[in-house]
Protein backbone atom coordinates (compact mmCIF):
# COMPACT_ATOMS: atom_id res chain seq x y z
CA UNK A 1 0.00 0.00 0.00
CA UNK A 2 1.28 3.47 -0.83
CA UNK A 3 1.80 6.60 0.67
CA UNK A 4 -2.12 7.26 0.29
CA UNK A 5 -4.80 8.66 2.61
CA UNK A 6 -7.41 6.06 2.77
CA UNK A 7 -9.96 8.07 3.92
CA UNK A 8 -11.83 11.36 3.12
CA UNK A 9 -10.07 14.79 3.97
CA UNK A 10 -11.39 17.20 6.46
CA UNK A 11 -14.48 19.30 5.99
CA UNK A 12 -17.24 21.05 8.11
CA UNK A 13 -19.33 17.62 8.54
CA UNK A 14 -16.71 14.78 9.17
CA UNK A 15 -14.14 16.09 12.09
CA UNK A 16 -14.92 12.99 14.32
CA UNK A 17 -13.98 10.35 11.82
CA UNK A 18 -11.56 12.12 10.49
CA UNK A 19 -9.86 12.84 13.45
CA UNK A 20 -9.89 8.64 14.12
CA UNK A 21 -8.10 8.12 10.65
CA UNK A 22 -6.15 10.88 11.35
CA UNK A 23 -4.39 9.78 14.04
CA UNK A 24 -4.23 6.40 12.89
CA UNK A 25 -2.41 7.67 9.38
CA UNK A 26 0.18 9.35 11.49
CA UNK A 27 1.06 6.79 14.03
CA UNK A 28 1.66 4.69 11.37
CA UNK A 29 4.16 7.01 9.77
CA UNK A 30 5.54 7.56 12.89
CA UNK A 31 4.45 11.68 12.49
CA UNK A 32 2.59 11.86 15.41
CA UNK A 33 5.09 13.00 17.41
CA UNK A 34 6.15 15.88 15.03
CA UNK A 35 2.68 17.94 15.07
CA UNK A 36 4.25 21.53 15.49
CA UNK A 37 1.75 22.81 17.20
CA UNK A 38 1.55 20.27 20.33
CA UNK A 39 4.14 19.59 22.43
CA UNK A 40 2.82 16.62 24.31
CA UNK A 41 3.28 13.24 23.35
CA UNK A 42 -0.13 12.54 25.16
CA UNK A 43 -2.62 11.68 22.09
CA UNK A 44 -5.29 13.09 23.98
CA UNK A 45 -3.99 16.53 24.62
CA UNK A 46 -3.17 16.69 21.24
CA UNK A 47 -6.56 16.23 20.07
CA UNK A 48 -7.82 18.90 22.77
CA UNK A 49 -5.14 21.14 21.31
CA UNK A 50 -6.34 21.00 18.00
CA UNK A 51 -9.90 21.20 18.83
CA UNK A 52 -9.74 24.50 20.76
CA UNK A 53 -7.72 25.87 17.66
CA UNK A 54 -10.07 24.73 15.42
CA UNK A 55 -13.79 24.65 16.94
CA UNK A 56 -15.57 27.42 16.98
CA UNK A 57 -17.01 27.88 20.75
CA UNK A 58 -18.84 31.43 20.53
CA UNK A 59 -22.39 32.61 21.20
CA UNK A 60 -22.98 32.79 16.93
CA UNK A 61 -22.00 29.20 16.34
CA UNK A 62 -24.27 27.95 19.50
CA UNK A 63 -27.10 29.76 18.23
CA UNK A 64 -26.79 28.82 14.60
CA UNK A 65 -26.34 25.68 15.51
CA UNK A 66 -29.50 25.45 17.65
CA UNK A 67 -31.43 27.27 14.60
CA UNK A 68 -30.22 23.87 12.23
CA UNK A 69 -31.31 21.79 14.58
CA UNK A 70 -34.72 23.09 15.06
CA UNK A 71 -35.09 24.09 11.67
CA UNK A 72 -34.66 19.85 10.72
CA UNK A 73 -36.98 18.81 8.91
CA UNK A 74 -37.23 15.05 7.03
CA UNK A 75 -37.06 15.33 3.91
CA UNK A 76 -39.22 12.74 1.63
CA UNK A 77 -36.41 11.57 -0.22
CA UNK A 78 -34.69 11.33 2.87
CA UNK A 79 -34.30 7.94 5.46
CA UNK A 80 -35.08 7.92 9.05
CA UNK A 81 -31.43 7.05 10.25
CA UNK A 82 -29.98 9.57 7.89
CA UNK A 83 -32.86 12.23 9.62
CA UNK A 84 -31.67 11.32 12.83
CA UNK A 85 -28.09 11.40 11.71
CA UNK A 86 -27.83 15.27 10.83
CA UNK A 87 -30.12 15.74 14.28
CA UNK A 88 -26.90 13.81 16.35
CA UNK A 89 -24.62 15.76 14.21
CA UNK A 90 -25.95 18.68 15.09
CA UNK A 91 -26.14 18.38 18.83
CA UNK A 92 -22.22 16.67 18.43
CA UNK A 93 -21.64 20.10 17.69
CA UNK A 94 -23.02 21.63 20.42
CA UNK A 95 -20.99 19.73 22.64
CA UNK A 96 -18.36 20.40 21.32
CA UNK A 97 -18.64 23.93 21.18
CA UNK A 98 -19.46 23.90 25.20
CA UNK A 99 -23.13 23.51 25.08
CA UNK A 100 -24.88 20.70 26.53
CA UNK A 101 -28.21 19.47 24.84
CA UNK A 102 -30.31 17.02 27.00
CA UNK A 103 -32.06 13.69 25.36
CA UNK A 104 -35.54 15.44 25.69
CA UNK A 105 -34.34 18.75 23.85
CA UNK A 106 -32.89 16.35 21.06
CA UNK A 107 -35.58 14.16 20.56
CA UNK A 108 -38.26 17.21 20.49
CA UNK A 109 -36.47 18.46 17.93
CA UNK A 110 -36.46 14.81 16.27
CA UNK A 111 -39.98 14.38 16.45
CA UNK A 112 -40.86 18.32 15.50
CA UNK A 113 -38.95 17.95 12.18
CA UNK A 114 -41.49 14.95 11.15
CA UNK A 115 -44.48 17.41 10.97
Amino acid sequence: MGDELCFECLNDKNYRKWKVYMEAHLIRKLLWIYLPHCASSNPAVIWSTIADIHISRGHSTVTMLHCQLHKLCLERSESMPTYIAQAHTIAHKLIDAGHHISDDNLLLAITAGLL
